[in-house]
């Protein structure tokens, strides 16, 4: 098993972020800020953290899980949904990260 770094987590976050604004275009434009959750204050920050003693022990698939989840309450919330519909934009979201994996699979077996 491959080793999960910081940077791995925030370009998953942001590959996640960029697919919420391209289905909710009224969420915010931009990255979504990302941090490394080291003590409590860190929490305060804006964003997304993510604690990576937590991280480190889980496999792709989990961190996966956590990284869609992370960015499925943040897209409910800034869009002014009811938090009620987590699940759903989860589900949507990912939805669309498959589609995209598997067209981009299509297309590097078409080369």
């Amino acid at each position: 098993m491959s080793t999960i770094t910081f940077e791995y987590l925030a370009d998953l976050t942001q590959r996640a972020w960029r697919f919420a604004q391209h289905e909710w275009p009224l969420l915010p434009g931009g990255p979504m800020p990302v941090f490394e959750l080291k003590t409590k204050a860190d929490s305060k920050n804006q964003g997304i953290g993510y604690s990576m003693s937590e991280m480190q022990d889980l496999d792709h698939d989990d961190v996966m899980f956590r990284v869609l989840h992370e960015v499925s309450v943040f897209a409910t919330l800034l869009r002014g949904a009811d938090p009620k519909q987590v699940e759903a934009t989860f589900d949507t979201l990912v939805a669309r990260i498959n589609e995209a994996t598997e067209a981009e699979a299509g297309q590097a077996t078409k080369h």
